[in-house]
């Protein structure tokens, strides 16, 4: 019970993250690619990403459950990306919540495959 409660705020989490990071403001996209030095077609990738794994996270049980590994897969990356950027930038509160969304990644991720064998 307490995983697809996880599962579902993770899901939420992320479709929120996927639309306001698709609807960032000048000033995030300044930041992005100043600041962080990314491409700015990096960003709007990211953004598309987190909502298509927040789709896979909400609805991949119903769909196929490897749509619902790759969803996981794919928010751990994004997570762990940003987790060593923060990081890297000496950002450490920054970088928390990376942290807690990648242990719950992690979390869900395991569980899955501990069900599928």
């Amino acid at each position: 019970m307490l995983y697809k409660i996880l599962q579902i705020v993770l899901g939420l989490a992320f479709l929120i993250f996927g639309i306001l990071t698709l609807n960032a403001n000048d000033e995030v996209l300044n930041q992005f690619t100043q600041h962080y030095g990314r491409p700015l077609w990096l960003h709007y990738t990211i953004g598309t990403l987190e909502i298509i794994a927040s789709i896979g996270l909400l609805f991949g049980s119903k769909i196929h459950s490897s749509f619902l590994l790759i969803s996981v897969g794919i928010l751990g990356s994004i997570c762990l990306d940003s987790f060593i950027m923060h990081l890297a930038f000496k950002e450490y509160v920054i970088s928390l919540p990376s942290l807690i969304l990648l242990s719950i990644a992690t979390i869900i991720f395991l569980k899955r495959v501990s069900r599928a064998k």
